[in-house]
């Protein structure tokens, strides 16, 4: 969509209150990005041309309603800080957070997981593109309030993890006052093996994939600690253009870049020779090249993968020549404009000299396939500073009594109502609260059958993203439209996956039935056609007499085909067997 209105600019990092730069600022600075601002249903305290409003007082009492769920202890007084972000997220250039409350705990099977910090902050900016040097932003999101929950470093498994995750998302959902689906809950995951570092890894979205992040995350860092022990020579930075040792290649890849006026810059790794493309997934090779795409570059090239890409043997000891390499050295090449170029080596030569320390401290994004790649240095406190321009909020007693007083129920109460009012099996129940009660008891309060409900919402909703579908996106009064006609016999219920589907799709429940074929059949129909049926096998029917019911069934259903419920055409079916054995 056309935002209408765009504003450009260029963000800098500054000193803090102790006069220190805070060290992620510092190297966001280094990538000397601009960055676009589409404004689209923003004001101006989202362009950061007007002072900002004082907090949504409706945000505070529900960061409070999800402390006292928690057993945290609010805080007397919410003061506003800022946190330096120069990535371009936040058109102030820092990120407004305040603490809310501290303390408290929750309980898994793994064991309890004592609660830090509660704060409310402020959502990012929507990236839109991140190209050539420019990084587009949308201001749609930016400002709309986030409850942050930070856990003490308690959890000791994946599945711990997984389980802590999911019993804090199912303690906020029961405030009802949250948002819920895909990208609304973030888990940002910090990771430590002894002998390593702490790693933090942004923006895990899906739940049923934290589990397997932690896995491939420590997997990870174990090869770095093994990587630490194999390195013995010191890098010394000293870059050198190798470009005329490809005067004449044929890499298509180098001639393209060379004719285009880049250069080839190359850097020795004493020692590294065979340890850069070690590991598999988790090899060296692609931390470096990360680091190096962090600079702008598209990526690197190093001498555990050569020759390749049309680079020739030749040409691979030459560039070991001029770079003065000996037996048992590597080295790492990037094809870009000489000014990306040397500072993208650099930000790769960084990296790999700190291979002997083992696992770094820093800041990673998650990937689709659970595994991660650097994303910037971790930041200090440095980045933090009062927020001069928003008032701070006193935490009155009479307005804690009165939240306390009314909280929501716990998941486990939910559960087990679930189980005693509409005898859900327990682990079934758990999981309708813990992603759909609120889907699920209106779908029940509009008469829809609540084990029917109960299905579809933790068996079909699985199957169709499966199909690459997202049934997050269904209006709940369609779902509910959907499994009325399903309850009422209409339909068979083995359809309900293919006309949710359809609506998915962007049809109408009406409109799903009918270009299905699924338009319900009416009694008459199919009595006729049951009546048909046991004539066909009237010799199998007075042979079997009732019994003949069962094997009857499967072709009755093929010719009903979805067109009504499996209870309802038996019971028809059994009346017409019943009448001819008569």
């Amino acid at each position: 969509d056309d935002p209408g209105v765009s504003v450009e600019r260029m963000l800098r990092p500054v000193r803090s209150e102790m006069g220190q730069v805070d060290a992620a600022a510092a190297w966001e600075a280094l990538r000397r990005r601009r960055f676009r601002y589409e404004v689209d249903n923003a004001c101006l305290v989202e362009l950061d041309e007007e002072p900002p409003h004082g907090m949504n007082p409706e945000a505070v009492e529900i960061c409070l309603v999800c402390a006292l769920l928690l057993g945290s202890t609010p805080v007397d007084e919410i003061e506003v800080m800022r946190k330096i972000v120069v990535d371009g997220s936040n058109t102030a250039g820092f990120q407004r957070t305040a603490l809310v409350a501290l303390g408290g705990s929750v309980s898994t099977p793994h064991g309890d997981v004592r609660i830090q910090t509660i704060c409310l902050e402020e959502d990012s900016a929507r990236k839109i593109d991140d190209s050539g040097g420019l990084v587009t932003y949308r201001l749609d999101r930016l400002g709309i309030p986030l409850i942050e929950i930070a856990t003490a470093p308690d959890i000791d498994s994946p599945e711990m993890v997984q389980a802590t995750a999911a019993r804090i998302g199912s303690i906020l959902r029961a405030t009802g006052r949250v948002k819920r689906g895909l990208g609304t809950v973030r888990q940002d995951l910090n990771v430590s093996l002894p002998g390593g570092s702490r790693v933090e890894i942004k923006g895990v979205q899906d739940l049923r994939s934290i589990g397997r992040t932690v896995e491939r995350e420590v997997e990870r860092q174990r090869h770095l600690i093994w990587l630490s022990r194999q390195v013995t020579g010191e890098i010394e930075p000293s870059p050198v253009d190798v470009s005329e040792a490809f005067s004449s290649t044929g890499s298509g890849l180098v001639r393209k870049g060379l004719d285009r006026g880049q250069v080839v810059l190359g850097q020795r790794l004493p020692g590294f020779a065979g340890l850069i493309s070690a590991g598999d997934e988790h090899r060296l090779g692609r931390e470096l090249a990360a680091h190096a795409r962090s600079m702008g570059a598209s990526g690197l090239l190093h001498s555990d993968e050569l020759p390749a890409y049309g680079i020739s043997n030749d040409e691979v000891w030459e560039v070991r020549r001029l770079l003065g390499c000996r037996e048992g050295d590597a080295f790492i090449l990037v094809l870009d404009r000489e000014e990306r170029a040397r500072r993208a080596l650099d930000a790769a030569v960084r990296r790999a000299a700190a291979v002997p320390d083992g696992v770094p401290s820093e800041v990673r994004r998650a990937l689709p396939d659970c595994t991660t790649e650097y994303l910037r240095p971790m930041p200090g406190s440095a980045r933090m500073y009062p927020e001069t321009d928003v008032p701070p909020v006193c935490m009155r007693e009479d307005v804690i009594r009165r939240l306390s007083d009314d909280l929501p129920e716990m998941p486990e109460i939910r559960i087990a109502r679930l189980v005693d009012e509409h005898e859900l099996h327990p682990q079934v129940a758990e999981q309708i609260v813990s992603e759909w009660y609120d889907t699920f008891t209106g779908l029940v309060a509009d008469g829809v059958n609540p084990s029917l409900a109960a299905r579809t919402l933790t068996q079909t909703f699985p199957e169709l993203r499966g199909r690459g579908l997202s049934p997050d996106d269904l209006d709940p009064q369609d779902i509910s439209a959907v499994l009325r006609i399903a309850t009422e016999g209409t339909i068979s219920r083995q359809a309900i996956p293919d006309v949710l589907a359809a609506v998915i799709g962007g049809s109408t429940p009406e409109d799903a039935l009918e270009d299905l074929g699924l338009v319900g059949l009416p009694d008459d129909e199919l009595r006729s056609m049951a009546d048909e049926l046991v004539a066909e096998r009237a010799d199998f029917v007075r042979e079997r007499g009732p019994s003949a019911v069962g094997p009857l069934m499967g072709e009755m259903m093929k010719r009903v085909a979805g067109r009504a419920d499996g209870r309802r055409v038996s019971a028809i079916l059994r009346d017409a067997v019943e009448q001819a054995i008569e």
